[in-house]
């Protein structure tokens, strides 16, 4: 079937103006190191109200390293860094407002698909109000949802994880290889998500070594 309508289709409430060019993610001079190891050299980034950013490279190119010291889960070497205006590193509540992918990302094998991403839900303290709408466009059925998570298929994993960042709604997305693991329909159902999301006035950092990915999405790379 069809995707639902959108949450902004399903209100007469017109979707809030953007910001012009209001940057929500802003590095300078971004660098990490592991000892002798630079695995970050010097990145500027922008992530900008609206728009997609594609980080385009080679695996081991170090795009994981500089999405996760975006998201506070590491400390850069150096350069400054800023998520909504705070450091996500030493202001952790910038991160209330982003929704992330992590690569590979692990879950509680025991647990259900639903019961994660009810999980998800009650730890960010947001209503999963993008859920239904996302699941149609990533073909996951309440009965996958119903099933245990250790039964699930590589695939289905990423459709979870996926999911889980985006079920509500966030004003900022970044998202470590999204496309990774999932067949042609599905992928073409994630793009045009992400598009929605983008032309709703939500920021999108997207991480891939496939080129075709990011020119389907990204306003630039």
């Amino acid at each position: 079937s069809e995707p639902s309508a959108t949450p902004e289709a399903m209100t007469d409430r017109p979707a809030a103006p953007s910001t012009a060019r209001e940057s929500l993610v802003s590095a300078r001079g971004l660098r990490k190191s592991f000892g002798d190891f630079e695995a970050v050299r010097g990145i500027d980034v922008d992530v900008v109200r609206g728009e997609a950013f594609g980080f385009l490279g080679p695996n081991g190119a170090g795009k994981t390293t500089a999405m996760r010291i975006l998201v506070g889960l590491l400390r850069s070497s150096g350069g400054e860094t800023r998520v909504f205006g705070g450091d996500p590193w030493s202001q952790p509540e910038v991160r209330a407002d982003v929704g992330f992918l992590p690569s590979d990302p692990g879950f509680y094998g025991r647990m259900t698909g639903k019961a994660l991403l009810d999980h998800f839900a009650a730890m960010s303290k947001r209503d999963p109000v993008l859920r239904e709408h996302a699941c149609q466009h990533l073909r996951m059925s309440e009965a996958d949802l119903g099933r245990q998570v250790r039964h699930y298929s590589k695939g289905m994993r990423q459709k979870l994880g996926i999911l889980q960042a985006v079920q509500h709604d966030p004003q900022l997305l970044i998202m470590d290889e999204p496309g990774e693991g999932l067949d042609p329909l599905v992928l073409n159902g994630l793009i045009t998500l992400l598009r929605e999301r983008r032309d709703a006035g939500r920021a999108i950092l997207f991480s891939s070594h496939v080129l075709a990915e990011v020119e389907a999405l990204c306003d630039e790379v």
